[in-house]
């Protein structure tokens, strides 16, 4: 097998197995919340995982920033 190939493979096995995670602890929450509020609605916010469009990183500021010279 070629080696991008390969590697691409197992990119998106790991990306597969992030998301079935995150899917599985959201099952999780939706059938706890299920069985003692009797709705399993959960609100969730906006961008609770690692999205860069809603969390853009900060950039970090240069320490001389702000001083008068």
């Amino acid at each position: 097998m070629r080696s991008w190939i390969k590697e691409g493979l197992i990119k998106l096995g790991g990306i597969v197995v992030d998301e079935a995670a995150h899917q599985v602890a959201q099952g999780a929450h939706e059938l706890s919340a299920a069985l003692y509020s009797g709705s399993a609605f959960v609100m969730y916010g906006r961008g609770t995982r690692d999205d860069p469009q809603v969390n853009p990183p900060q950039q970090e500021q240069s320490q001389d920033m702000g001083r008068d010279m």
